[in-house]
């Protein structure tokens, strides 16, 4: 399996009526690919492997989206802490 393949089995799982913007699933790809491997693929590359891997695109508006796929996790600066009432300042 390349590498891009495994980014697609580790970081996105299938649900049903999901849907993710080719820009939102490259920036969490590259993310990823450039802190492991120092480099990525293009988004049309990215978007080849995810249709090989049977996530279906459609076009809206000029943006390419793919059907019933979320990211696994979170990316950690989508992760607000919670605030403790000893935390808020007035």
């Amino acid at each position: 399996m390349n590498t891009t393949g495994q980014w697609i089995n580790m970081a996105t799982a299938r649900a049903d009526g999901a849907k993710l913007s080719l820009s939102t699933l490259h920036s969490s790809y590259a993310k990823w690919a450039n802190d492991e491997l120092g480099w990525a693929v293009s988004k049309k590359k990215l978007a080849d492997q995810l249709r090989e891997h049977d996530y279906e695109s459609k076009v809206s508006h000029g943006v390419t989206m793919f059907l019933n796929i979320r990211l696994a996790e979170p990316e950690p600066e989508d992760i607000k802490p919670e605030a403790k009432q000893d935390d808020l300042q007035f």
